[in-house]
């Protein structure tokens, strides 16, 4: 019963915090959207920050499978970093900037948690298709890989949470696919490029 009924105050829980942020949206707010009484809500979640913290773990499991995926099916290195980038864009489409904006200034504690399992699994993941792309001459032989791939981390975490506050989500995203094909052009070679400029019309 538990499961069931966490895992519906998680399935109430995201569009509100990704919609409005965290700071405004209270326990009272996902009890109310539920139809469920606030002692149960609490009973289950002790407060908002373990809420949250469960969210995001929860979230970032179900993005690792699908990443998973994309990898799986990908004909190359370059149309696997081409579907990874088409993912984010997805779920940025699903979240307002003031979400991450909150994250940082209110729960630095979830913020790390986030950070850590973040880089964490993006750094293996740009790792390894890095690793195939310079094998199959698509990305350049000389990339010093660790540097790109911090590189990559820094640009996304300047987009996430260093990102004036207020940016529209049209922004946001534009902004992400801006900074992805500035990466990826960079990283390959011209046989990459041509692969790159195919799935791009394509």
């Amino acid at each position: 019963m538990n499961t069931k009924i966490k895992s519906d105050i998680l399935s109430a829980a995201k569009p509100l915090f990704f919609k409005n942020g965290i700071k405004s949206i209270t326990m009272d707010t996902v009890a109310s959207e539920l139809g469920m009484s606030k002692k149960t809500v609490y009973q289950i979640y002790s407060d908002k920050n373990s809420l949250i913290t469960d969210l995001i773990l929860h979230e970032m499991t179900a993005q690792f499978t699908v990443l998973n995926n994309l990898v799986n099916n990908a004909e190359n290195p370059i149309h696997e970093m081409k579907l990874i980038s088409e993912n984010m864009t997805r779920v940025f489409m699903q979240i307002q900037p003031v979400f991450f904006y909150d994250l940082k200034k209110y729960h630095s504690n979830i913020y790390k948690i986030f950070q850590d399992h973040k880089n964490r699994w993006a750094f293996e993941l740009i790792h390894q298709n890095i690793q195939k792309g310079i094998v199959q001459g698509v990305y350049r032989s000389n990339l010093d890989v660790s540097k790109s791939i911090e590189l990559r981390l820094k640009q996304l975490d300047e987009l996430l949470f260093n990102a004036e506050y207020g940016l529209s989500q049209a922004d946001f995203i534009n902004s992400h696919e801006l900074s992805f094909r500035f990466f990826i052009y960079g990283l390959s070679t011209l046989e990459g490029h041509k692969l790159i400029d195919y799935y791009y019309e394509h």
